[in-house]
């Protein structure tokens, strides 16, 4: 089916609907449910409070489960989307999960999944760099680097630690 307008005698196609009931705008062969090419989407509402949103989600809710956000810079994107970022189910829990940002760095086909996450917000508020299961408000694992730091009595409120590690070995 094809949606289009009469200009000056010549039908333009503006978007085509296919017969597996893929949506297509702006390109005439869509690989998934909507296609946009050449195009942004906008979602709007007026009013107070939340306004226009976008939603993903997986109707299964069960641990391990994730809807995500992809992002590629290719023609066959849906082969090579790098990175992203997911929502990960923890269980039956009314949708509580674990947020993901997630970073493939291969050089081959393939998308990134919840094993190529690069950093966690977990549902308790704790973020991880480097690890999954953060532990603490702030997990690292790895070597952090600050240009200034500053711990004194001053600014300690007391109530949370922040241990170094052996100095000499940097």
């Amino acid at each position: 089916m094809l949606f289009g307008r009469d200009v000056s005698g010549t039908f333009t196609e503006r978007m085509r609907m296919t017969n597996a009931g893929n949506v297509g705008i702006g390109i005439t062969s869509p690989s998934q449910k909507l296609h946009i090419s050449d195009g942004g989407i906008r979602v709007e509402k007026y009013g107070t409070g939340l306004g226009g949103f976008v939603s993903v989600g997986n109707a299964t809710e069960a641990a391990g489960n994730y809807s995500a956000y992809f992002f590629g810079n290719t023609a066959s994107d849906t082969n090579y989307f790098k990175g992203g970022i997911a929502y990960e189910t923890l269980a039956s829990t009314y949708g509580r999960g674990d947020m993901h940002f997630l970073q493939n760095s291969t050089a081959s086909n393939g998308i990134a999944s919840i094993s190529d996450s690069v950093m966690t917000i977990l549902n308790s508020g704790n973020v991880g760099i480097g690890t999954t299961s953060p532990t603490f408000k702030l997990d690292v694992s790895g070597t952090v680097r600050a240009s200034t730091y500053l711990v004194t009595p001053l600014i300690y409120s007391g109530g949370g630690n922040v241990v170094f590690g052996n100095v000499a070995q940097f």
